[in-house]
């Protein structure tokens, strides 16, 4: 009976120690860590993720930015492979109130640009309403 008295007790003594050696010789598991700029990058993809939901693909984005290091920050949401003609669609209906705004600002006095009816018109369109003549939402008036 007292050897395997003996044997459990060094059984558990040798259980015991290594234990004790684990836990005093072992290495601290160090979380990884990332660049700054890898973190901004992320953090814009995740805005853009959440501004288009589905339409734009983070994960495209996120592989990107640990690709570069965090150097392809996506500030305008086109690296998602599956936003190209919303993206192009919203571009061009920027552009065309850019020009609404142009157009706007060189009228004459006695030529007047409507701008709002040119940024409706715009934005109905799609910006495929583009009045590169600023001649589309003229006013008249006449002096008399």
């Amino acid at each position: 009976m007292e050897s395997h008295k003996d044997t459990a007790i060094l059984v558990l003594t040798a259980v015991l120690v290594l234990v004790f050696a684990q836990t005093i010789f072992a290495m601290p598991i160090e979380e990884e860590e990332y660049s700054p700029e890898y973190k901004s990058c992320l953090l814009e993809c995740l805005t853009c993720v959440e501004m288009w939901g589905d339409v734009y693909n983070g994960q495209a984005c996120a592989d990107k930015c640990l690709i570069t290091d965090g150097t392809s920050i996506d500030h305008e949401c086109r690296l998602g492979v599956k936003i190209g003609k919303r993206y192009l669609g919203l571009k061009a209906t920027n552009d065309c109130i850019d020009q609404c705004k142009l157009c706007s600002t060189t009228s004459s006095s006695s030529v007047h640009y409507n701008d709002r009816a040119c940024v409706a018109a715009c934005e109905l369109s799609s910006g495929l309403n583009f009045d590169k003549k600023c001649e589309h939402h003229l006013n008249m008036y006449t002096l008399g």
